[in-house]
């Protein structure tokens, strides 16, 4: 039986406590067993080409040691020099997917000699206490595009990049307590990290996110209203405003436009320090 408890992805030990790998893709050259190995369990190849589909084929399957489940993809239809001849999904949903899980699905699908790449990664970060509409207020980024969307229950996913750019982050309510924080690392933002073998992938943990998204507030303490040698009181009255109705994101374009040179206005929140601390426990 190709299936296994379900716990919706969501793992106490890694909640609050170290980011871990939802999903990674493979790119895999080579030669595939005839007969995979008894540490996996597949079943049935089916067809899945279309219009936009570049394989032919898939199978599903799970691996035995996690109960996570695989999927292999292979018959190239289109684009044969661009495309790896085969792309191999894991993702998490019994366990973390691990360094060592992927070792063990791809020994187990491909003939010893073959060659594996990673060419798409979501490293996820479990947390509880917050909001997607905190993340919303909070969050500062290089990126120029937004976008947010509510299912039929009212839970809200912010998309922060464009779905097809080197990367994208993706805040949602994953349960009533835990919003996930992920990044979708591409293939071209991994190949300028310098991250393409399996194994290179705990190097996560260093790699400097906060060029790309971080998280700040308004220090308040610094808006006080007559506070000698700070802003006047009417520019004070000003930035508080602002500083309740708008996003630090659009409060700091407000002072850019105002000519008002005051960076020290915006700190780093206490929960931009906690992912951080979280992502450099990546398990891998």
């Amino acid at each position: 039986m190709l299936g296994g408890l379900n716990n919706g992805g969501v793992f106490s030990h890694t909640t609050d406590q170290a980011a871990f790998i939802d999903r990674v893709d493979l790119s895999l050259w080579g030669n595939r067993r005839k007969r995979p190995s008894d540490v996996v369990a597949i079943g049935k190849p089916f067809p899945i080409g279309g219009e936009k589909s570049v394989y032919g084929r898939a199978v599903n399957g799970i691996c035995g040691a996690t109960g996570n489940p695989f999927q292999l993809k292979y018959g190239v239809m289109r684009y044969p020099r661009k495309v790896p001849p085969m792309r191999l999904t894991l993702r998490s949903e019994r366990t973390p997917v691990s360094g060592a899980q992927a070792e063990l699905v791809s020994n187990a699908l491909m003939l010893r000699g073959f060659r594996s790449l990673v060419s798409r990664v979501e490293m996820t970060i479990d947390l509880t206490g917050t909001s997607v509409d905190f993340f919303k207020k909070h969050l500062q980024t290089t990126a120029r595009r937004f976008r947010t969307l509510r299912d039929t229950v009212g839970r809200k996913t912010y998309y922060v990049g464009a779905p097809g750019s080197h990367w994208q982050l993706k805040i949602y309510q994953k349960r009533p307590a835990v919003v996930r924080f992920e990044f979708t690392l591409r293939i071209a933002f991994l190949q300028k990290c310098g991250l393409r073998r399996p194994h290179e992938l705990v190097l996560l943990r260093n790699i400097d996110l906060t060029r790309l998204v971080w998280l700040q507030e308004v220090d308040q303490s610094k808006l006080k209203v007559g506070d000698e040698g700070r802003l006047g009181n009417n520019q004070n009255r000003a930035l508080r405003s602002w500083a309740q109705c708008l996003s630090t994101r659009q409060f700091s374009k407000a002072l850019k436009d105002w000519g008002i040179a005051r960076r020290d206005l915006l700190v780093p929140c206490a929960l931009e320090w906690k992912i951080r601390r979280l992502q450099r426990r990546l398990m891998w």
